[in-house]
């Protein structure tokens, strides 16, 4: 905590974004890569998460590269910088929900974690659920049920039960997806927020 701080206090996180670039064709063990990784900590910082939506687009087009710790990173940044009201709608506008969800159809267990909690966060406005709908989120989300990661099942559980009660179509969509099983599984998971989200 205190060297994310010291870092912020130093006026990093602008430089640090500019080593993005674009966020495309990130490569491993570069500078892009290695900016993404210490962006994704400073996002922790309440304040940096305002800083750090100006360089959205980047982190978003970092969510489709070839290199995992880039993408995971760029996962993690974007939950943070998601869970801040008015981000969410300049992070849907730069494209954030398609690349979640093939994230979430990937094999990468932590990108996919920080992946579903960002989507959590963006399912908090009405406008964006129809939008992740449309994506194919639930198909998505129904893989992510039995996940090992206890944080991506409470997260996955949370935004179907969002996403149902808003709408009573979805349901259907869950079910189709072969979701009834997974879900009533989750009813004697160890989380009880996972349990109640479950029911």
């Amino acid at each position: 905590l205190e060297n994310r701080k010291a870092i912020s206090a130093a006026k990093a996180v602008v430089p640090l974004s500019q080593l993005l670039g674009d966020g495309m064709k990130v490569q491993d063990n570069t500078p892009q890569e290695r900016a993404a990784t210490v962006l994704a900590d400073l996002a922790r910082l309440g304040e940096n998460k305002l800083l750090l939506v100006d360089s959205a687009a980047a982190l978003v087009a970092m969510l489709s590269s070839d290199s995992p710790i880039a993408k995971t990173s760029a996962a993690g940044a974007l939950c943070q910088i998601a869970s801040v009201a008015r981000n969410k709608e300049k992070l849907v506008e730069v494209g954030i929900i398609p690349p979640l969800v093939s994230i979430l159809q990937g094999d990468l267990q932590e990108a996919q974690k920080l992946a579903v909690g960002a989507l959590w966060h963006l399912s908090m406005v009405d406008f964006n659920k129809g939008k992740m709908v449309e994506a194919g989120v639930i198909p998505a989300l129904v893989t992510v049920l039995d996940s090992e990661a206890d944080e991506a099942r409470e997260h996955a559980v949370a935004v179907i039960s969002t996403l149902t009660r808003s709408h009573g179509a979805n349901k259907k969509t869950v079910a189709q997806a072969g979701g009834i099983k997974p879900l009533i599984q989750l009813l004697t998971d160890p989380s009880i927020k996972t349990q109640k989200h479950a029911a």
